[in-house]
């Protein structure tokens, strides 16, 4: 179940902790300071504004640190601003997914009716049920990329193709496991696919992996494939702590840490300029 809980930070490294190589940039802003809200002022202050537009951004960590919450903060600051958002989802229903946005913050339901939020459901066809939500587009062979694929730009032509969109995939070691895995060493082709697609559209992206599900060789063909990466962490004493790559500057020197709260992301503590680089 994603946790429903936010984020708090302070700045100081995790004792003892290993520091995961990052990936390399390969998009930055079109323009400085273009940005897209991630639905939280202390966050996006820490990322120098916000997610570089245009960009796809893996967020990686382990589960209950609060990726999910992330992508919910991130679809509801789009949605009410009046920009389209996709979302699809593999781990649960869209009512569920409503259920954690409404704890960032109200409105999504009206950007909803006004056709500014879509779903790919891919969760309906892993339990064999048919898609039933008024907002969603069924992918009904969630195994077969090129079923994941097409529900993804039916979406974006259900919210009129847009020129500014946003695109939320919770989550991406799901469809890995479905329709990657049994590919062989071709496996990830249709991942490449799926972001060249939301690259031509110029949409901002958000992709969601669990970081203990995947072997180093994969994660680093998801850092290589992304164009940033959030990268999440518990520490041995159970303390969180997070870290940013490829953003366009806002480049963590030492992990941050944060707790979990009762309402949407939250980092707490001193920001200092000495502490991203």
């Amino acid at each position: 179940m994603a946790d429903l809980r936010p984020l708090r930070g302070t700045g100081s490294p995790a004792p003892g902790a290993a520091t995961p190589k990052g990936g390399v940039p390969r998009v930055e802003s079109r323009e400085p300071g273009d940005r897209a809200s991630t639905g939280n002022g202390l966050l996006d202050h820490f990322l120098r504004g916000g997610l570089p537009r245009g960009a796809a951004t893996l967020l990686l960590g382990p589960p209950y640190s609060g990726k999910e919450l992330v992508a919910a903060g991130f679809a509801h600051a789009s949605a009410v601003a009046g920009e389209p958002i996709a979302v699809v989802l593999t781990g649960m229903t869209p009512t569920r997914f409503r259920l954690m946005v409404h704890q960032v913050g109200s409105g999504f339901e009206e950007a909803e009716d006004e056709n500014r939020v879509a779903y790919v459901d891919c969760y309906a066809g892993m339990l064999g049920e048919e898609a039933t939500d008024p907002f969603a587009v069924a992918a009904p062979s969630p195994d077969e990329p090129e079923s994941v694929l097409r529900a993804v730009a039916q979406a974006r032509a259900r919210l009129g193709d847009p020129a500014r969109m946003g695109v939320v995939v919770l989550g991406l070691t799901d469809l890995v496991l479905r329709a990657g895995a049994r590919r062989g060493p071709e496996g990830h082709a249709w991942l490449q696919r799926l972001l060249g697609q939301v690259r031509r559209w110029e949409a901002t992206a958000l992709l969601s992996a669990e970081g203990g599900v995947h072997g180093d060789a994969e994660l680093s063909l998801f850092r290589h494939l992304c164009d940033a990466t959030i990268e999440f962490m518990e520490a041995d004493d159970a303390r969180l702590f997070l870290r940013a790559r490829g953003l366009g500057g806002a480049v963590t020197r030492d992990w941050v840490e944060y707790v979990l709260g009762d309402s949407g992301l939250d980092i707490t503590g001193s920001f200092t300029e000495q502490k991203i680089r």
